[in-house]
């Protein structure tokens, strides 16, 4: 069921406060009447358990006192989600009621602090939250966590604003997690992500992109410790050389690796990345020192057959031999991102077309030698095709773009301003 805004109300999973509290002045003077209600609480439980949050206080509470009861039952509150902002105490006073809680989501509080320190007090069995771009994280609450949520599996700070260098060593305390996502987090640091890499030894999936403040020392460490667990690693890569990129070749079980800054990168180091064959999702941003050989024998390797998620956008180097590699070697490709790939030409992307007939998204801004001659033959070799960007490529008209969307109405182009291109009006 969607989702509400409802003005100057709390909502969760677009739950507004008056609907969870309309049933405090119902009468069950309907009851005699109403032949469910001579079921048993437990098998009406078992029966309400099947809704969402939403559907039990919109449609289950307000119906009758003993229903409202019911609904207020924590065996039903396990899964919250906070969509708009609200304040600390109607948060604290929704999550008291819901001492089962699994999982838990809000993004944008302004008050990390409060929500952890409720959680840490009232939810033990919490296996999954999402605290993103929330204020005043401190460790206090962190340590708090640790101790009132010792089971918590699935833990994202995207974007939260730590209070030190400290609460990485409280997150450590989670040894129980197999996801974590600190992607654009303050004051992560070596001893930080050590803490971590040796504690949490459980960690499947890492994301610390955006995160400056780590080197090679941390991250050689990291591999070192979980190459056995890790199938997903997003990192930033920005202070990064290759002795980390080498190192990461032991991480045999990876499926996910995205870098998103290799421009300490060299030939030797994407080298290091030719043991990973287990690759689906692969990201290498801004190699501006990979060389097209290097890219090709990367390629050749036959360790990215099942790939289906490729961004090698601002790998400046990049030529129609490495577009030829991929189409041979790349089969299963859905989406392929080549910003900025300077010396590519029409016919390095027919090569690539020709053999990555699966393409679900094409994102070529920046391709500046694209003329847009072989539109109409890409997208009849694509039948999947619905997203081509095609931004900044200044000798592709727009009438040719208008072309295609006329041939394939749900085909979504942007144009050189990043406009979605609409198909001509009709005459009449």
């Amino acid at each position: 069921m969607g989702d509400e805004r409802v003005e100057g109300k709390v909502v969760s999973h677009g739950v507004d406060q008056e609907t969870l509290e309309a049933g405090e002045n119902s009468e069950g003077n309907g009851q005699s009447g109403c032949h469910v209600n001579k079921l048993p609480s437990e098998v009406l439980l078992h029966v309400f358990s099947f809704l969402s949050v939403e559907e039990v206080c919109r449609s289950v509470a307000p119906v009758c006192r003993a229903w409202r009861d019911l609904a207020a039952d924590p065996s039903l509150w396990t899964y919250l989600t906070f969509h708009y902002s609200v304040t600390d105490e109607q948060v604290k006073e929704i999550v008291s009621r819901a001492p089962r809680l699994l999982h838990l989501s809000l993004v944008g509080y302004q008050d990390g602090n409060v929500i952890l320190t409720q959680v840490a007090d009232t939810c033990p069995r919490l296996r999954h939250l999402t605290l993103r771009f929330c204020g005043n994280v401190t460790e206090e609450a962190l340590a708090a966590m640790t101790e009132g949520c010792p089971d918590l599996r699935h833990l994202n700070l995207e974007g939260s604003q730590m209070s030190s260098e400290l609460c990485y060593i409280k997150i450590a305390g989670l040894t129980h997690l197999t996801h974590l996502n600190l992607s654009h987090c303050h004051c992560l640091d070596d001893p930080g992500l050590l803490a971590i890499a040796t504690r949490c030894c459980h960690l499947q999936y890492l994301d610390i992109d955006g995160i400056t403040g780590i080197h090679d020392s941390s991250v050689v460490g990291l591999v070192q410790l979980r190459a056995s667990n890790l199938h997903s690693l997003l990192l930033d890569g920005d202070n990064l050389s290759d002795k980390s990129f080498q190192a990461l070749g032991v991480c045999k079980q990876l499926e996910c690796l995205g870098i998103s800054f290799c421009e300490n990168m060299t030939d030797m180091g994407l080298k290091g990345l030719h043991s990973l064959t287990r690759l689906t999702w692969l990201k290498l941003r801004k190699g501006t020192q990979l060389r097209p050989q290097a890219l090709c024998k990367f390629i050749q390797n036959g360790g990215l057959s099942y790939l289906t998620y490729l961004n090698l956008g601002e790998c400046t180097l990049l030529d129609d031999s490495v577009m030829a590699a991929l189409g041979y070697y790349c089969p299963t490709l859905l989406c392929l991102e080549l910003n900025w790939c300077w010396d590519v030409t029409d016919a390095g992307l027919d090569l690539l077309v020709a053999g990555c007939p699966l393409l679900h998204m094409l994102v070529l801004v920046g391709v500046v030698q694209l003329t847009g001659n072989n539109l109409q033959n890409l997208i009849a070799i694509l039948p999947n095709l619905n997203v081509l960007d095609l931004e900044q490529c200044s000798d592709i008209d727009d009438a040719s773009l208008k072309a295609l969307v006329e041939e394939r109405p749900s085909l979504k182009v942007f144009n050189y301003w990043g406009e979605t291109v609409v198909a001509s009006e009709p005459d009449t």
